[in-house]
């Protein structure tokens, strides 16, 4: 079983297409109070065995509104505070949806760590962050595995984190188009984490 090949180790999946769909993301941005999104019902039973048995870092991509540099982004993100002269981070509404979505649905209950949830506003920092967390956070030193939707993220990810299997999730924007790596092991392309983790070899 392909899960056996990951546990108890470091495991990024990137919830863009893989856990939510992306229009339900989208739509939490039209809404003043967001409600949590729907999880995607199909990757719920690898979710939680990813919960359970590996160290898993779920990350999502938020499309939040432009900042053009780094200052307004810490302007547009932090609330006045005694506890520091900076201020204190604020999180945002649609990181908290994103959050309680996956607390109601059972996967912290599971065994992921709800410190492992990460959030980025570009395609770039999807790869980045789960290269830094590989490197940083991880005695393994890398990612065993990583799941994206991002066909830049995915070429980007097998050219540079080569020893990572990754696993590309297709969907209708993408169509399963992912590059082929110069020199790494392609992407596993399937439409759902079932696909990948739950299918009979």
């Amino acid at each position: 079983e392909r899960l056996d090949a990951v546990r108890k180790l470091p495991v990024t999946v990137v919830s863009n297409s893989a856990i939510f769909k992306q229009a339900d993301i989208d739509r939490m941005f039209e809404e003043a109070d967001p409600s949590p999104p729907q999880i995607i019902p199909s990757c719920l039973p690898s979710l939680y065995k990813l919960a359970k048995d590996t160290d898993l870092y779920v990350i999502t991509q938020l499309p939040h509104a432009g900042h053009q540099n780094l200052s307004s982004y810490f302007d547009a993100h932090t609330v006045p505070s005694d506890e520091s002269p900076h201020g204190v981070w604020e999180t945002d509404k649609q990181e908290k949806a994103i959050t309680k979505a996956l607390e109601d649905a059972g996967v912290f209950a599971a065994g992921m760590n709800p410190h492992k949830v990460a959030f980025c506003e570009t395609v770039d920092g999807r790869g980045y962050i789960a290269r830094n967390i590989g490197e940083e956070l991880t005695s393994l030193g890398r990612i065993a595995l990583h799941v994206d939707d991002a066909p830049f993220s995915v070429d980007w990810f097998t050219n540079v984190c080569r020893n990572t299997t990754v696993v590309a999730i297709k969907n209708d924007e993408n169509m399963g188009d992912f590059p082929d790596p110069k020199n790494a092991a392609p992407p596993f392309i399937v439409e759902t984490l079932a696909d990948y983790f739950e299918a009979k070899k």
